[in-house]
């Protein structure tokens, strides 16, 4: 894949737009001061003095924030995290925390109406009934909570199509825009491409109002006439720059400019610095990604392996995964049953696919697949598939390391006793012997051999193994 080269982000006097990002919530600089990019009403300072206040885990990180009131008259702002949504009120000398609330214990959202007219009450039910009045938007915040709240009995950060919830969260605060988005561009975009945001605008040149969207990998705009639609779909991959347009072209406007050299120039935005602070954060964070390298799991349809997937997707570590489909009743090209039996192929494919993983299927007998696998890749976690040919397929995996120069670190999988003299001596006796812990001590004395910095697990037999439950 090329990648573009890196051309800052700029503003009318040239100026940068600043991003960075606080755990995994990104943060830009408006007006001299931090702030959550898509929410520019908290900032850094506000998010951080509130963290300090409830001494939450390191995991609990913060999703959103909403103005509302608790009760009926008490002002505020509900916060929410990965695990709690917390109210704090507002007052003289800043925020005062009023009522912290675990997901886990809600046992009902419900949205209200109040006095007949007024829609804006969201109704949280733990032990007890806590009404949340005055949002501004309350289907949206309702939609966040409940969907953070479907989270409830899992840990861990939120992932959804390979990245954090914050790059995606347009596809759960607007569902109504999203469904619009997916519809209005099938065909153009892939599958499991999110909605990052959205902002009404119009094409320059164009007085029809239309849509800009900033999905994970592109951004697309849709207008439509009396007679005609326009659809305009623009990678991400192939930007060259993102700058506001000058005052005497619009007031307003941003343009995009393609490594073709192509401008494509919107205008009549709400707050066109939103606009442009989303599309460059975007924007670099694709341009980051294609740049990094990747960890190549082999054997990724193996249950540890599949374990591990999840894990460095959840770390947002770019990840490949490789598996070596079985000829039918070929044992020899199974998975080594006693250390991470194999997984039904198509669903566990389905499911590493829905973190965002790309897959590839490795054939020794091809070893142009083998350059593919590795293309890009600097570490190497490897589940040999254990038979007669362990030896050759790792002297051809290790060949290809080699040839390309580019794989500074090799972790395999062995198993415990492969090494008598390291080893401890109980299992060394009873396996110099075997055959299995024979295939993997001759592979790992060609690793060895090979210079490639290495990391060799003797693992002994897991429970999980032999129940097949998750790690």
């Amino acid at each position: 894949d090329q990648v573009p080269e890196h051309v800052a982000v700029s503003g009318v006097k040239g100026e940068r737009v600043q991003s960075k990002t606080l755990g995994p919530v990104p943060l830009v600089r408006v007006d001299g001061s931090w702030r959550v990019l898509y929410n520019w009403g908290v900032t850094e300072q506000e998010l951080l003095g509130v963290q300090r206040s409830l001494s939450l885990a390191e995991d609990d990180f913060f999703i959103e924030a909403y103005s509302c009131a608790f009760g009926q008259s008490v002002h505020g702002k509900l916060f929410v995290w990965r695990y709690h949504m917390t109210f704090f009120a507002d007052e003289a000398g800043g925020l005062a925390h009023t009522i912290t609330i675990p997901f886990r214990a809600i046992t009902l959202l419900k949205k209200r109406t109040t006095h007949l007219i007024s829609r804006t009450v969201i109704e949280v039910v733990t032990s007890k009934s806590h009404l949340f009045t005055g949002f501004e938007a309350r289907d949206e915040a309702y939609a966040l909570l409940d969907f953070v709240w479907s989270y409830r009995n899992r840990t861990g950060p939120i992932i959804i199509s390979g990245c954090p919830i914050q790059h995606v969260i347009g596809s759960i605060k607007y569902p109504h825009e999203y469904r619009d988005f997916r519809r209005r561009f099938s065909g153009r975009i892939v599958a499991k491409d999110m909605l990052v945001s959205y902002h009404p605008c119009t094409k320059k040149g164009n007085s029809w109002p239309g849509r800009l969207y900033i999905s994970q990998v592109k951004v697309c705009f849709y207008s439509r006439t009396f007679s005609s639609r326009l659809h305009e779909v623009i990678a991400l991959r192939d930007v060259a720059a993102v700058e506001l347009l000058s005052p005497a072209l619009g007031p307003d406007g941003v343009r995009i400019v393609t490594r073709s050299g192509n401008l494509h120039e919107y205008t009549g935005f709400d707050d066109r610095r939103a606009a442009l602070a989303a599309l460059a954060f975007q924007w670099e964070y694709v341009v980051d990604r294609l740049r990094s390298p990747k960890v190549l799991v082999m054997g990724a349809v193996s249950s540890l392996c599949v374990e591990l997937v999840k894990y460095l997707a959840l770390e947002n570590v770019r990840i490949r995964a490789s598996w070596v489909a079985p000829a039918p009743g070929d044992a020899a090209m199974q998975y080594d049953a006693l250390l991470a039996p194999r997984l039904p192929l198509d669903p566990t494919l389905a499911q590493l696919s829905s973190l965002g993983v790309e897959l590839v299927e490795v054939d020794f007998n091809r070893p142009e697949t083998l350059g593919v696998a590795l293309d890009n890749v600097t570490k190497v976690f490897l589940m040999p598939a254990l038979g007669e040919q362990t030896l050759a397929q790792t002297s051809a995996l290790l060949y290809e390391m080699v040839r390309t120069g580019e794989v500074k670190a090799v972790v395999t999988v062995s198993l415990i006793g492969s090494d008598p003299a390291t080893d401890c001596s109980l299992h060394a006796a009873t396996s110099s012997d075997f055959i299995i812990a024979k295939w993997h001590r001759d592979s790992e004395r060609l690793i060895q051999q090979s210079g490639i910095p290495f990391t060799f697990l003797h693992v002994s037999l897991c429970m999980q193994f032999l129940t097949h439950t998750p790690v």
